[in-house]
């Protein structure tokens, strides 16, 4: 028995033309350029996004503080109303009175306040400085703090109190000379 003869003669052997031979050295070095490039602007997305919740997180610390003294100064009322708790530079404060488990008098209460005040600064804020200045107004009194740090992340040392390296830079970064980048948070209540 002779089978019929078979009408698919299976794959059959086209001459390939000459400009269809696959891919060339050239498209491959340019996907991939295209491929790194893409690669490079997520890497610099991500870093970017990173950066901003580190400077959140700064933010919200110095916030917290900022609120934690005026706390403070809201719980020693006779303290803050006489400029106890007027201070320039946070970091150039040498207190170490501590008023725990004491009978303190209003000028030690705000003695061991700044004093625990600039502790925690100095464990939240890398490079911290602060202010603190109160004034009397039609028979109120105003408080305003300002937290200070570096937002750069390159600061290994505090700057001198005094030495014009920290710069209010509510509104942005400050670039100063040894290349800091400058934070800030200001606060204002009125003390009742």
């Amino acid at each position: 028995m002779n089978s019929p003869p078979n009408p698919d003669p299976g794959p059959v052997a086209r001459p390939i033309p000459q400009g269809e031979r696959g891919f060339t050295l050239l498209e491959v070095l340019i996907a991939v350029v295209v491929l790194s490039i893409g690669i490079l602007g997520v890497s610099k997305l991500m870093f970017t996004a990173i950066k901003s919740n580190d400077d959140a997180a700064m933010r919200m610390r110095a916030t917290i503080l900022a609120n934690a003294i005026m706390d403070s100064m809201r719980a020693n009322y006779a303290g803050s109303t006489t400029g106890l708790y007027d201070v320039a530079h946070i970091n150039a404060y040498a207190s170490s009175a501590s008023c725990v488990g004491a009978v303190c008098s209003a000028t030690q209460i705000a003695q061991s306040d700044l004093a625990n005040w600039k502790t925690l600064l100095s464990n939240a804020l890398p490079l911290y400085d602060g202010t603190i200045v109160t004034d009397t107004n039609n028979n109120y009194r105003r408080a305003t703090v300002t937290v200070w740090w570096d937002a750069s992340r390159a600061g290994t040392s505090a700057p001198a109190a005094g030495s014009g390296q920290l710069t209010n830079a509510s509104a942005g970064c400050t670039a100063t000379a040894n290349s800091t980048c400058m934070m800030s948070v200001t606060l204002e209540s009125i003390i009742q």
